[in-house]
């Protein structure tokens, strides 16, 4: 594992990775809570959720049970779990030094057992986590890290399919359905910036496909 200063400095990489995914801030899709319900059934706990970590928040893109779908993101468990490529296994925070002080050991919901793994994008970077609470002090087995590790693998092949087909492999550029969702998330916002859209047209571009190819 990276040192921990060093992981803060590359944060600007890691958050240029959150944002490509484009998924913060986005609407609930069903693909993700099933997996967190499901995750949720198996583990037995209180609370399961896939949560995106930007610079100063984590965001839940999927969660089950009850929890805060925002928080600050020092204040969480996620913001260790994305600093090594290893899951994080809490068993009792509340004699943990990392978290004895922290407002959800000490308030409401109480946490006390924590596993988290994280969601580590092709290109190597951690951009969240899926994860697991509990209230009571709980031991997590190497077996049930497998499981979590391999369903968090699972959240990690819907997003890059997800990024995949949003994007054309020819020419690198957003698909129709890609470009017209950014077109209305843009409308949706309550104060939009100016934008432009410039359309080019390539005059005999066919003679040009015919003599060297579509590549």
């Amino acid at each position: 594992d990276l040192p921990l200063e060093l992981r803060r400095e590359l944060d600007p990489l890691r958050l240029a990775a959150v944002q490509r995914f484009e998924v913060l801030d986005t609407d609930p899709e069903k693909e993700f809570q099933d997996i967190v319900s499901l995750v949720k059934s198996i583990f037995n706990v209180p609370r399961a959720a896939i949560n995106i970590l930007d610079s100063e928040r984590q965001w839940t893109k999927a969660g089950a049970g009850d929890g805060p779908n925002i928080a600050v993101r020092t204040d969480t468990f996620c913001h260790y779990t994305i600093m090594s490529d290893a899951p994080l296994v809490v068993t009792d925070a509340s004699i943990d030094n990392r978290f004895a002080q922290n407002p959800y050991v000490l308030g409401a919901p109480e946490l006390r057992a924590y596993l988290g793994v994280p969601l580590t994008s092709a290109d190597g970077y951690n951009i969240g986590s899926l994860c697991i609470y509990d209230t009571c002090r709980r031991d997590f087995s190497d077996t049930e890290v497998d499981v979590l590790s391999n369903f968090a693998r699972v959240v990690m092949s819907q997003l890059e399919l997800r990024l995949t087909s949003r994007m054309d492999p020819l020419t690198g550029l957003l698909t129709w359905r890609a470009f017209s969702d950014l077109l209305e998330r843009h409308r949706s916002l309550r104060n939009p910036a100016a934008a432009t859209l410039i359309l080019l047209d390539i005059d005999h571009f066919k003679s040009v496909n015919d003599r060297y190819g579509h590549l």
